[in-house]
């Protein structure tokens, strides 16, 4: 019960919140199980030695940015710098496509610029944002019941994209394909995260006036 309450009591914020995480999953997992596929489709003849570079410039990125977050001890500014993370990670998605379509943008730096831009968020969610958002709203809270619904809503997602691929015409490039489904999320996801911020931050904002008006009633 206290679970369901408090969602509902920032139910905007946090709804618009798992949708963004929901966008991430479905390509940040694309990227992941068809990477393959990816490396092909931009002219690539694949070898081991190209995932293994390429991730591993991933995750010291990733691991560098949202770690520093720990040098935040204030619990709103850490919550303000991991959804500015996020909201980050999905610019650079929008850079690398807009790179690879335009500017030919090198195929290796467009997965690498992809995979920080896709992780960035996702980290942020499972370290950072949840965690910070119930320091900073004092309130009962359960980190794990906010990743579970997230989780569980990102891969049920994922799932119902993959059924839906299938129905896609074989003709289609799977380059093209993923292409499109990234501008897709990509815009989707800018929009939850900067939505999200305000609201949370608005609400949280409210209710400490709340009790400090609260507190200084009794006082008096």
């Amino acid at each position: 019960v206290q679970r369901r309450e408090f969602f509902s009591r920032y139910l905007l914020g946090l709804s618009l919140l798992v949708v963004m995480y929901l966008m991430v999953t479905i390509l940040r997992s694309m990227r992941a199980d068809f990477a393959k596929e990816l490396w092909e489709g931009l002219g690539y003849q694949v070898v081991p030695s190209m995932f293994t570079y390429s991730e591993m410039i991933v995750a010291a990125g990733v691991m560098l940015i949202n770690g520093s977050a720990i040098a935040i001890s204030d619990n709103r500014r850490g919550f303000s710098f991991s959804m500015g993370v996020a909201l980050t990670g999905l610019v650079l998605v929008a850079v690398s496509l807009l790179g690879r379509t335009m500017a030919g943008l090198d195929g290796f730096w467009f997965m690498v610029c992809l995979g920080l831009g896709l992780y960035m968020p996702y980290v942020a969610v499972h370290t950072t944002v949840f965690e910070r958002f119930i320091a900073m709203t004092r309130d009962k809270g359960n980190i794990g019941y906010l990743l579970y619904v997230a989780d569980a809503i990102g891969y049920l997602g994922y799932v119902a994209v993959m059924f839906g691929k299938g129905g896609v015409s074989k003709d289609i490039n799977f380059m093209t394909f993923f292409t499109s489904l990234a501008w897709i999320i990509v815009f989707i996801g800018i929009l939850c995260v900067i939505l999200s911020w305000y609201s949370l931050m608005s609400k949280t904002k409210l209710n400490s006036l709340s009790s400090e008006g609260s507190v200084g009633h009794n006082d008096t």
